[in-house]
């Protein structure tokens, strides 16, 4: 029933985003025929690096590919001999604007894990992810105090046997932005998580929040540094909001292609990773 829902209200998040199009159509049509600045000459909007996602949907008729190696480490105890190290290989992202204010998307992520639990022996894992496939859609441009906004939401998809323990994550995600003078950004994501667990006939359903809070700097037009925070937890834990907090750098090689590098620790755990990643953008 809630799968129904879901599917639902991400059909009438298209609606919206298509009646906004019809809105404003006539008007950017005179635009551009007074203008070369369209699409085909206009930068990506990417949500690398960090994990911030971007207040834009991609243009429409673009697809955007996103991808990114990570490698991190759960440091161990004082004196105790444990071990996890991961690897993404890789985490991917698909893109495409559906019109000028929608678009579709679908993420995933594969990854490896070797670990080592008291002094036994180390174990290797190889794993698909969740699937998640979603939506984006524009709210607003940036207008005085006004940022920037727009709306993601998206499924998760579990790729598990049935016999085996799987998650269902549905997700609502408010992204927004401000460009600041001398060349700052602020930027930010609040979510809500709907966790679902099934496992054995059981079914278990969870709750949470997501936060970030990015600022940015724009060295040229072409590169461009950042530091973050943000976190994840279920509600009524007790254990409060985690802080991880990351930065690096991305550099657009041209208006259509980025490269960025970056690394985060978390404040909570003894935790620590890299990443590099790399999106592509192509129109028609």
């Amino acid at each position: 029933m809630k799968e129904t829902i879901l599917f639902i209200l991400l059909l009438f998040v298209i609606e919206i985003g298509f009646a906004q199009d019809s809105t404003v159509e006539v008007n950017k049509k005179n635009r551009l025929l007074n203008s070369d600045s369209t699409t085909k000459n206009t930068d990506m909007i990417t949500n690398r690096p960090g994990a911030t996602e971007s207040s834009k949907a991609v243009y429409k008729d673009g697809f955007q590919i996103e991808m990114g190696l990570e490698y991190g480490r759960v440091a161990n105890e004082p004196g105790s001999k444990d071990l996890k190290e991961y690897l993404f290989i890789p985490n991917i992202g698909v893109q495409y604007g559906v019109s000028n204010n929608v678009e579709l998307r679908i993420f995933t992520t594969n990854y490896a894990i070797r670990s080592k639990i008291n002094s036994g022996p180390t174990q290797f894992v190889y794993e698909l992810a969740n699937v998640i496939v979603g939506a984006k859609i524009n709210l607003t441009n940036a207008n005085g105090l006004l940022p920037e906004m727009a709306f993601l939401i998206d499924q998760g998809i579990s790729t598990r046997p049935v016999y085996e323990r799987s998650q269902w994550p549905t997700r609502g995600l408010l992204a927004w932005s401000y460009s600041l003078p001398s060349n700052f950004s602020l930027s930010g994501n609040f979510g809500y998580i709907n966790e679902k667990e099934y496992f054995d006939q059981y079914i278990t359903i969870g709750h949470s929040l997501s936060y970030s809070l990015n600022f940015g700097y724009g060295i040229k037009d072409n590169l461009g540094i950042f530091a973050e925070i943000y976190g994840q937890e279920q509600w009524n834990t007790g254990n409060g909001f985690p802080m991880i907090l990351d930065g690096g750098m991305w550099y657009r090689i041209t208006n259509k292609l980025q490269v960025d590098v970056s690394s985060g620790v978390n404040v909570n755990q003894h935790h620590y990773y890299v990443n590099a990643g790399i999106s592509w953008l192509f129109l028609k």
